[in-house]
């Protein structure tokens, strides 16, 4: 918690490594696969799996389509 804080939502510069800038794509995408990987690590991996599933057919489920094109005029 205290990386994603530090790393991504709390700086105000870019993120300097060795030199080298860091975008912050690539600082999201970093610490994204992290957590990932470690939450996987533990033993709730098949809760999270189920809980990240569920999400995905639920939004499937539930997202309205008509209002993907309100701004768009119909000629």
């Amino acid at each position: 918690m205290a990386a994603w804080l530090f790393l991504y939502f709390l700086r105000d510069h870019p993120f300097v490594l060795l030199g080298h800038v860091a975008h912050d794509r690539l600082v999201l995408l970093f610490m994204a696969v992290l957590t990932v990987a470690l939450l996987l690590l533990t033993d709730a991996t098949l809760n999270i799996t189920v809980a990240v599933l569920i999400g995905v057919v639920a939004h499937a489920l539930f997202r309205k389509m008509g209002d993907l094109f309100r701004g768009r005029r119909t000629v």
